[in-house]
């Protein structure tokens, strides 16, 4: 079994507000990302659009056809370096993070008047449009599975099983973490299950502890939990109490997990 990387699901679960989850909630006036080279587009990206079409374009004809519209360009010089200097960080998070940081201290992104086509100020509203839109999103759990403190009392292979139940049908998310790294995760494939053992949790936490060949801890919460404490920088006494009153449960039931979770929510952080 293979989960790879799937960074459409990673983002729709552990940051769901910002995530658009219907196309008619898609921000069709978002800004537009744009890698360029020597004034022509070579790539582009907007929430809830296709912009496939325009590459080749010049940005100018960009900018023209799209005059509400902020453009964001990054030189490909900057963006493959940017890449390389990013490849030093261990996890895929701090990669991006790292890689956010280097384009903007290096000047690379700018906003376009949405009247004139012009660049924007630095201290303007399209620029403040643009930094809103490339902040670092940041997640309580994966900034803790990638903490020293954490690190010393995990295995140097685990799994971490999350069940979202609540709706019509739970919504299950799994992490494979090796030394240390955010190896693989995605929506694991329980096809091999019949219906009535994946309903069971345990079950679905053995077979993916069989099929990865590392510990997995299985995770089950409601949603409108998960969702309100992925808003917050530090939900653990929120968690740890929903433990304890079993809206929060652990398959299986490992005391070493429970007094991580036990302590840290004592401690709140």
């Amino acid at each position: 079994m293979e989960l790879n990387q799937d960074w459409r699901k990673l983002q729709s679960t552990f940051f769901p507000s910002a995530f658009p989850m219907r196309k008619q909630a898609m921000d069709q006036a978002g800004p537009i990302l744009c890698i360029e080279d020597r004034g022509t587009a070579l790539a582009l990206f907007s929430e809830g659009g296709d912009l496939s079409e325009w590459m080749g374009a010049p940005l100018d004809e960009i900018r023209g056809h799209f005059p509400s519209r902020v453009v964001i360009t990054i030189p490909q010089s900057t963006m493959d370096s940017s890449i390389l200097e990013s490849l030093g960080q261990a996890h895929l998070d701090a990669q991006v993070e790292g890689w956010r940081s280097t384009v903007v201290d290096q000047g690379a992104i700018f906003g376009v008047s949405k009247k004139s086509g012009k660049k924007a100020e630095s201290n303007g509203s399209d620029q403040e449009l643009v930094e809103r839109h490339l902040q670092r999103r940041r997640h309580f759990l994966l900034d803790a599975l990638k903490d020293s403190w954490w690190t010393k009392v995990l295995p140097s292979a685990f799994g971490i099983f999350l069940r979202l139940e609540g709706g019509n049908a739970p919504k299950d998310f799994l992490l494979v973490y090796r030394k240390g790294k955010l190896e693989q995760f995605g929506a694991p494939d329980l096809t091999f299950l019949s219906s009535d053992r994946r309903k069971d949790s345990a079950d679905v936490v053995k077979y993916l502890a069989d099929r990865f060949m590392l510990p997995v801890q299985g995770v089950l919460v409601r949603e409108e939990d998960w969702n309100l404490w992925s808003e917050q920088p530090s939900p653990w006494r929120e968690i740890a109490w929903g433990v304890q009153s079993s809206r929060v449960q652990l398959v299986p039931l490992r005391w070493g997990v429970l007094s991580i979770l036990a302590t840290r929510g004592m401690l709140g952080f």
